[in-house]
């Protein structure tokens, strides 16, 4: 005969079962109601109502306007773990968006993303101007910087010299990296502008045109004639120490080119043909050159 314990422990053993059971059923129900009603909010916000209608984009050529259009096209595709729609008009990826296009087209300097009234996603962009030009030695092939000197796009062929460049050695791709840190990059520009400003007002019709990146405490510009740009004979080298004070340069060269001396020496080479071959700032309050 089965002994009482034994019935006992039977009991509660089923009794157990059974609790277990219920709490299993009633977890399904509610996991069953959750899903629908998961998907009566899916289904609702996937309404034509809660989704963008289009993207504007203002504010930029054609050419990038329709690069824009894919990056957001793309982003905008799909739903958020199945169920929450990326292009709803509560749930766009504003941050990530503007880091996709940031990534993907470096030609883009600021990006303003906001919605505006008829489900449109309006997208304001400001295009990066070129400024400057970086420039394999041989100059077959350019890139353009943008004022902070960041390389954003491959340049075109350019008759003359209508960018001051800088000439060397070219990454593998050059968009979205520098010839130079920033720090020295601005250095190099407030020097090629301030050294331009004091050849306007001398005699000499000379420009920076060109900085070659090989030596690291030597900066040597060439200059150029614009009316004789495409005639290398007339290049005119301009050596500087990177390490003296910008003020001191530019003061030593106004000096030099103004004296009564250097003019009508110059002058009297330009007469007979002749022409400036170099300029040497290298040396504290001194200005070496040389005709040829």
């Amino acid at each position: 005969m089965v002994s009482a314990l034994t019935q006992r422990s039977e009991i509660v053993k089923r009794s157990r079962q059974a609790k277990l059971y219920q709490r299993l059923m009633r977890f399904l129900l509610w996991l069953a109601i959750l899903a629908l009603a998961l998907a009566e909010l899916s289904w609702f916000i996937h309404r034509e109502a809660f989704l963008f209608q289009r993207v504007e984009i203002v504010g930029a050529t054609p050419g990038l306007s329709a690069r824009v259009q894919t990056v957001i096209r793309d982003e905008l595709s799909g739903d958020y773990l199945g169920l929450v729609p990326r292009s709803g008009i509560w749930f766009y990826p504003k941050s990530f968006l503007i880091k996709s296009l940031t990534a993907n087209l470096p030609e883009i300097s600021e990006i303003k993303i906001n919605p505006v009234a008829g489900r449109v996603l309006l997208i304001s962009i400001k295009e990066r101007s070129a400024q400057y030009l970086w420039c394999r030695q041989d100059g077959a092939t350019c890139y353009t910087l943008d004022e902070t000197g960041l390389a954003f796009a491959l340049a075109p062929h350019f008759s003359g010299h209508p960018f001051f460049q800088f000439s060397g050695e070219l990454p593998d791709n050059p968009i979205g990296s520098r010839p130079l840190p920033p720090d020295i990059f601005s250095q190099v520009i407030a020097l090629q502008s301030g050294i331009n400003k004091v050849l306007a007002s001398s005699v000499l019709p000379l420009r920076i045109y060109l900085l070659p990146l090989e030596q690291p405490l030597e900066w040597h510009f060439l200059l150029h004639n614009p009316d004789l740009a495409e005639d290398s004979r007339y290049n005119v080298t301009l050596l500087v120490d990177n390490r003296q004070a910008l003020n001191n340069l530019l003061t030593n060269l106004y000096s030099a080119l103004s004296a009564p001396v250097f003019i009508q020496e110059y002058q009297d080479k330009i007469k007979v043909g002749g022409s400036l071959d170099y300029l040497d700032l290298r040396f504290p309050d001194k200005v070496f050159y040389k005709f040829k």
